[in-house]
């Protein structure tokens, strides 16, 4: 009491502070009702090395079916398809050790269109749709970051195949674009013309119905195709078309006959881009 006494003689009331005194009529900062805000500031992506292209470009694109262990009946052929789960891994980790940069195709449209591509661009593609790709490749996928396309047999439905809900949350992921395989794996050149742009088309439908968005391509399927089957896809309003003719030179002027590398259970990524 003696001390507050010998303060309101000064005739100046003054807060205890911790250690320090402060007069009455000045505010704290740390008093304040006032919220400090912090800008946060943009982590700048890292610049991607760029190459200029001409008419005629390298682009490794690899296509998988199947990862996981096969079926214990499968047949020697079926089981070519299947790529185990640390085949896979080894893959994509070699992609991401080794800065590959995976491109959907309307990064690689827009590239095109700069006449310039990074230096060391791939694509990582899928066909069919099996519902190994979201238990086995996705997880993977995920974790070293490497984007995907995924060609679905568009009207093929069973506890087997990736189901509308599971390809609406990989859409959602950003990680995962949506091509078609048409409607039922359909031989599209051994139809008739009517039929084989009813599998095109509808499809593309489908599954621009499923994502509530536009699709840009489409894997022929048995990689069996020719021009008018090209018409049918360019006339369908796909931008591109993949093939299973293997190598990694494309063309400019013929992004409806891109070419693949089918990886296998004998093959792997590296052995491709490691030479």
């Amino acid at each position: 009491m003696k001390v507050f006494s010998y303060m309101l003689a000064l005739g100046g009331l003054f807060f205890i502070s911790g250690c320090q005194l402060a007069p009455a009529n000045e505010v704290h900062p740390e008093s304040t009702n006032e919220r400090v805000v912090i800008e946060e500031v943009p982590v700048a992506e890292p610049e991607i090395p760029l190459q200029e292209i001409g008419e005629s470009f390298d682009l490794p694109i690899f296509a998988y079916h199947h990862i996981g262990s096969p079926p214990d009946n499968a047949s020697e052929s079926t089981k070519t398809w299947y790529v185990s789960l640390e085949d896979f891994e080894a893959d994509m980790r070699y992609l991401k050790d080794n800065g590959y940069v995976p491109l959907f195709s309307v990064e690689l449209i827009e590239y095109l269109g700069q006449e310039k591509l990074p230096q060391k661009a791939v694509m990582v593609t899928f066909d069919d749709g099996a519902i190994d790709f979201y238990e086995n490749a996705w997880p993977i996928l995920k974790k070293y970051e490497v984007k995907s396309i995924m060609h679905l047999q568009s009207h093929v439905h069973s506890k087997n195949w990736l189901s509308d809900d599971q390809i609406q949350e990989l859409d959602q992921t950003d990680m995962v674009e949506f091509g078609s395989h048409t409607k039922y794996h359909a031989y599209l050149t051994r139809i008739s013309a009517q039929e084989a742009e009813k599998e095109i088309n509808e499809s593309k439908e489908r599954i621009e119905n499923v994502l509530e968005k536009e699709i840009h391509t489409i894997a022929y399927p048995f990689g069996l195709y020719n021009e008018d089957v090209i018409e049918l896809a360019k006339k369908a309003g796909y931008d591109m078309a993949f093939t299973i003719e293997s190598g990694i030179g494309q063309q400019k002027n013929e992004l409806y006959k891109l070419k693949r590398i089918i990886i296998t259970g004998s093959k792997r990524v590296e052995d491709v881009l490691g030479k």
